[in-house]
C-alpha cells in the first residue's frame, strides 16, 4: 500500500496521470473529499471510466475500511499484486534524508547472515556453468546457516532458511539427506517444493511463498534456479529481469537475504549473470563458480566474488565434490548422492603439472560434462574416446594407432594423478569418495 499526501500532488494533471496508471494496473484508488484540487465528484466527472470502479468500491461493504484508510490521507492506492507498486510507483517528489557524519557513524550496521558476504535484506547470486556445482554449494551454504556454523571460514548468524527447489526437487531432497547425514539434523532448514511460477502476475506460488515467509521469518531464502522459478522469462529484457528483482526485493522486505542460483553468460569469461544487466546492478553479492586450474583441476571448484557490498572480494571460497553412498537400490546398484565439501590450505593451492595430452583430455572431459550436466553421473568411456579422437587436441598424429596410444596413456596418467576416476565404465572427475566406491564394488564382485 502506498499513501500519497496532498503535498505530493501539485496539479490535477498529476492526479489524473496517477489515476491512469492506477487503472492500467487494476489498482483501487480513493480520493479524500478534503483534497485541495477537488472532491471525488470532481474526479468522477473528469474521468468517467474511472468513476465506475471508484464508486462501486466506495459503495460496497468496504465503506468502513475506506473511512478508516482515508483518515489523514488524500490518496490511497491498494493492489492485490502489490509488487507493481514497489517498482512502478506514481511520480511524486522524493523524500530525502540528510545525515551528518556523526549520524552516519551512529547508524546501526546491517545484521549479517554470513559475515562479510550476506546481510539481511540483501540480494545475491551464485553463478556458474551447468554442472559446475552451483546446486551443491548453495544447499551446503544454506545448511550451515541453518545450523549457525561457519562456511568457508566465515561466521554465520543462525536462523531459519528456505531453500526453494524449483529445479530437480527430488534430487535436492537427496542432497539434503546427505547434509543431514554429514552435519547432523536441524529444524531450521526448510526445503520448499511445489513451486512452479513466480513470473506470472498475481502468482499463487508467490502469494503462498510470501505467506510462509511471514509465518517463519527466514533469514535466508535461496531460489534454485532463476530459469525454472521464472519460466518463460525473457532474460535479456529489462522488464523481465525487473520482475525477478522486484520479487527478490519483495521477499527480502521482511529481513531475509535472498540468494538466486543462475547461469553465467555464454562465454563465461566475465563471471556475470546471464541476461539483462539490471540483475547484476541490483545484486549486493555475486559469487562466480568455476572449475579451478589447480591441483586435480576438475576436482577443485573455486568461487570468485565479482561483487560484494559486505566485505572484500578476496574471500577464499573453494570446495570439491564428494559422493555419499547410501547402499544399494533394488537392482543392486549403489545409491550415490553428491555433495560439496570445503577445501582449505595445501589441497586448494597445490598444483600438479600435466603433459599436453593429459591437459587436453581433461579439458575435453570437463567440457562434455558441462554440456550434459553430467558432473554427478560421469561420461561413458566410449563417448569420451569418440570425442577425444575426433579432434587433434589430445594427439595431432595422422596415424590412428599413435592417436589411440596417446589417448590411452593420457587416460592412464589422469587416473594415476587422481584427476579422474573410472567407475562402472564411466569417467568422473575424481573425488576421494571414489576410492570407497571402487573398494565397495570390488568387495561386492568378489
Amino acid at each position: 500500500m502506498i499513501i500519497i499526501s496532498p503535498m505530493n500532488i501539485s496539479s490535477m494533471w498529476e492526479l489524473q496521470y496517477i489515476l491512469r496508471l492506477v487503472v492500467a494496473r487494476e489498482v483501487w484508488c480513493f480520493l479524500n473529499d478534503g483534497h485541495p484540487h477537488g472532491s471525488l465528484g470532481n474526479i468522477t466527472q473528469t474521468k468517467p471510466n474511472v468513476s465506475g470502479k471508484l464508486w462501486r468500491f466506495l459503495m460496497s461493504e468496504n465503506k468502513a475500511l475506506v473511512k478508516k484508510l482515508l483518515t489523514g490521507a488524500s490518496l490511497i492506492m491498494y493492489a492485490q499484486d502489490d509488487w507493481h507498486l514497489q517498482t512502478e510507483a506514481p511520480p511524486t517528489k522524493g523524500k530525502l534524508s540528510l545525515l551528518t557524519p556523526s549520524q552516519c557513524a551512529a547508524a546501526p550496521m546491517p545484521e549479517y547472515v554470513v559475515k562479510g558476504l550476506l546481510s539481511k535484506g540483501n540480494i545475491g547470486c551464485i553463478i556458474g556453468a551447468p554442472g559446475v556445482g552451483k546446486s551443491l554449494f548453495a544447499p551446503y551454504l544454506a545448511y550451515r546457516v541453518a545450523r549457525g556454523e561457519r562456511v568457508c571460514g566465515m561466521r554465520t548468524k543462525q536462523g531459519t532458511v528456505f531453500y526453494v527447489a524449483a529445479e530437480d526437487e527430488a534430487g535436492m531432497r537427496g542432497r539434503v539427506r546427505v547434509l543431514r547425514s554429514e552435519y547432523e539434523d536441524t529444524d531450521s532448514f526448510f526445503l520448499v517444493g511445489g513451486l512452479a511460477d513466480l513470473l506470472q502476475k498475481n502468482s499463487p506460488d508467490l502469494k503462498a511463498l510470501r505467506s510462509e515467509v511471514k509465518t517463519h521469518e527466514p533469514c535466508l531464502i535461496i531460489i534454485d534456479t532463476l530459469s525454472l522459478a521464472f519460466p518463460g522469462l525473457e532474460e535479456n529484457s529489462a522488464d523481465g529481469m525487473g520482475r525477478v528483482v522486484a520479487v527478490a526485493r519483495l521477499l527480502a522486505s521482511r529481513g531475509a537475504a535472498v540468494l538466486i542460483v543462475h547461469h553465467d553468460t555464454k562465454d563465461g569469461s566475465s563471471g556475470l549473470p546471464r541476461g539483462h544487466s539490471l540483475l547484476n546492478g541490483a545484486l549486493d553479492m555475486s559469487l562466480y563458480l568455476k572449475i579451478s586450474s589447480n591441483r586435480n583441476q576438475c576436482k577443485i571448484i573455486r568461487g570468485t566474488l565479482t561483487k560484494n557490498r559486505n566485505g572484500s572480494c578476496d574471500q577464499d571460497i573453494t570446495f570439491k565434490i564428494c559422493v555419499h553412498n547410501f547402499g544399494n537400490d533394488d537392482d543392486g546398484d549403489p545409491i550415490t548422492i553428491p555433495y560439496a565439501v570445503e577445501v582449505h590450505g595445501d589441497e586448494a593451492n597445490r598444483e600438479v603439472k600435466l603433459p599436453k595430452s593429459e591437459k587436453a583430455l581433461l579439458a575435453i572431459l570437463t567440457e562434455v560434462l558441462d554440456q550434459q550436466d553430467g558432473l554427478d553421473v560421469g561420461i561413458s568411456a566410449d563417448i569420451l574416446k569418440k570425442v577425444a579422437m575426433a579432434g587433434d587436441k589430445v594427439s595431432s598424429s595422422d596415424i590412428v594407432d599413435n592417436r589411440r596410444r596417446t589417448y590411452g596413456n593420457a587416460i592412464k596418467g589422469l587416473i594415476e594423478k587422481k584427476c579422474i576416476s573410472e567407475i562402472d565404465g564411466k569417467y568422473h572427475l575424481y573425488s576421494e569418495s571414489d576410492e570407497a566406491i571402487s573398494e565397495f564394488d570390488t568387495i561386492m564382485k568378489a
